[in-house]
């Protein structure tokens, strides 16, 4: 809720002031938000019963949920762009994903 909410505000404005502070510097400062991404956080957070964090992700349609490897293959994209290329901000959904809480299923 709030608290996850208030991280990713967080996160966004540190990154924001980071890119101004580092601005006369070759530094890079790349943000990657992913969507639905199936990890063993669902399965943390669900402390441990599979069932329920299977749940989270049951009928998404058009192959389902991220996998760690396709946001791996962005922060790839992002680290390997010429030096003045500057990729600011990944925002990365699966395909039924078209916000926090839009999920097409079938």
């Amino acid at each position: 809720g709030g608290v996850y909410c208030a991280t990713k505000a967080a996160v966004n404005a540190f990154t924001t002031a980071a890119r101004k502070d580092l601005c006369d510097t070759p530094c890079k400062i790349t943000t990657v938000s992913p969507g639905f991404v199936n990890t063993e956080f669902a399965t943390v957070r669900f402390k441990g019963d599979a069932e329920k964090a299977d749940a989270v992700y049951k009928g998404m349609k058009y192959g389902g949920p991220l996998l760690a490897e396709d946001i791996a293959d962005n922060v790839v994209y992002a680290l390997t762009r010429p030096g003045r290329v500057q990729v600011c901000d990944v925002l990365v959904y699966p395909t039924c994903q078209a916000s926090a809480k839009d999920i097409a299923r079938e």
